[in-house]
């Protein structure tokens, strides 16, 4: 019994010095203890003279053609522009294709036939005409894909 009276007074200190403390936090507030010290700085340190005329120096010229005329110090700072190359004309490379609407299995394995420049044969999908891959075969159409500098380029030809 005697251990829980003095647990309840211990609790009861405990809440009391966290009042006490919050109540402490309220009168002093540290941020306005800085900002007086702030305006007091301000207040001792009075500005200074800033010379902003904008006459030249007279080495100014000769100065910056010789750091204009050094490529390898802007080099690193200034990338130079990507000119990326035109998409290919996948209608020109694919000139003389027609798809069909032959075709022989379903799913994944189904191949329609192509005529290619006259010749007729069965391709699938992930074989190769002049360069380009299979990609798709749908009911409608073929998708003919081709990978360019790192691009993915396609075309959906009608099949007939």
């Amino acid at each position: 019994m005697k251990y829980v009276s003095y647990a309840y007074v211990a609790a009861w200190i405990a809440i009391a010095l966290c009042l006490v403390l919050f109540v402490a936090g309220f009168v002093r507030n540290p941020v306005l203890a800085e900002r007086q010290r702030f305006e007091r700085e301000l207040a001792e340190n009075a500005p200074t003279e800033i010379d902003i005329s904008l006459e030249r120096d007279p080495d100014f010229e000769n100065w910056q053609r010789v750091v204009s005329s050094r490529a390898n110090l802007w080099g690193p700072l200034v990338p130079p522009q990507k000119v990326e190359a035109p998409a290919p004309m996948l209608a020109e490379i694919l000139a003389g294709v027609e798809p069909t609407r032959n075709k022989i299995g379903t799913g994944d394995s189904m191949k329609v036939q192509i005529r290619v420049d006259g010749k007729k044969d069965f391709y699938g999908k992930g074989d190769q005409i002049k360069g380009c891959t299979i990609n798709e075969i749908t009911d409608a159409d073929v998708v003919f894909t081709l990978v360019k500098d790192g691009k993915t380029h396609g075309i959906r030809l009608q099949r007939r």
